[in-house]
């Protein structure tokens, strides 16, 4: 997917974050791992390879979001991911940037 599409997705994505934390969180970090492999991988996977990146409350926040998608945690109310509008800025940064370094080589050709 061009750098393009997945930046015109992201406003979207956020839009949506309030109730769908765990699917929006997940994706992010699914767009982060894209623009490096060029490749999609599933979202816990992408997950498990975002957490080591991330400060340690947002890892527990991505680790809760993947254990979710994977049916063995619980989505109890109370626990809807507190940190997630903290978390999913992070991401959104971390592809932001990542996005503009994959796309300063074709801005610069122009």
């Amino acid at each position: 997917m061009p750098a393009a599409s997945l930046r015109d997705a992201l406003p979207a994505l956020l839009g949506g974050l309030h109730g769908d934390e765990r699917n929006v969180l997940l994706t992010l970090a699914r767009m982060w791992h894209t623009p490096i492999t060029g490749k999609f991988i599933a979202k816990d996977a992408a997950a498990t390879r975002a957490i080591p990146h991330l400060p340690a409350p947002m890892k527990e926040v991505l680790a809760y979001a993947r254990e979710n998608y994977l049916g063995r945690a619980k989505d109890k109310r109370e626990n809807r991911l507190l940190d997630g509008r903290q978390t999913a800025s992070h991401l959104h940064q971390q592809v932001i940037a990542l996005l503009i370094r994959y796309e300063e080589p074709h801005l610069s050709s122009t």
